[in-house]
């Protein structure tokens, strides 16, 4: 562990203010932005609902306010938490859960965002790949001896 931590940068927190739903009664949680950051806890103590019904859908409501079949957005008393601050600084928001991401066991959250489509397209941009004719698509995992053969050819 490092000796020393990045210090957080109060003006980049995002801020939840009265988080209610299951087990959480009236909380109030910081999360700095920017930085990787855990949710940890004891079992039943409210980690996947502060996550999944508080975070997620507080942020998901202010990207995209939905309304109800009459035209109605939802009344306070129905979204999980009173405010949310900082939400501004959050361009998108995706859900990934414990759920088979993609049709093969290679996905992963990588696979999911994907990230890959960039590094396989850098790849396929090198003179090497260039001089062999290699496309994006010879670096991919999911193409037989894609990304493997790919990678041994080059490194010669």
């Amino acid at each position: 562990m490092p000796g020393a931590r990045r210090a957080i940068n109060p003006k980049r927190v995002l801020r939840i203010s009265g988080a209610r739903a299951h087990n959480l009664k009236n909380l109030e949680v910081e999360i700095p932005l920017g930085m990787m950051v855990a949710v940890t806890g004891v079992s039943g103590s409210g980690k996947s609902t502060l996550v999944h019904d508080v975070l997620y859908r507080s942020l998901a409501r202010q990207s995209e306010p939905t309304a109800d079949s009459e035209g109605e957005m939802p009344a306070a008393s129905q979204l999980p938490c009173r405010k949310v601050e900082g939400a501004e600084r959050i361009l998108n928001t995706v859900m990934i859960d414990q759920s088979p991401i993609g049709r093969t066991p290679r996905s992963n959250p990588v696979t999911y965002i994907k990230a890959f489509d960039v590094i396989r397209a850098l790849f396929a941009s090198t003179r090497e790949a260039e001089k062999r004719g290699y496309t994006a698509g010879h670096f991919s995992f999911n193409i037989p001896g894609g990304a493997a053969r790919s990678a041994r050819a080059m490194a010669r």
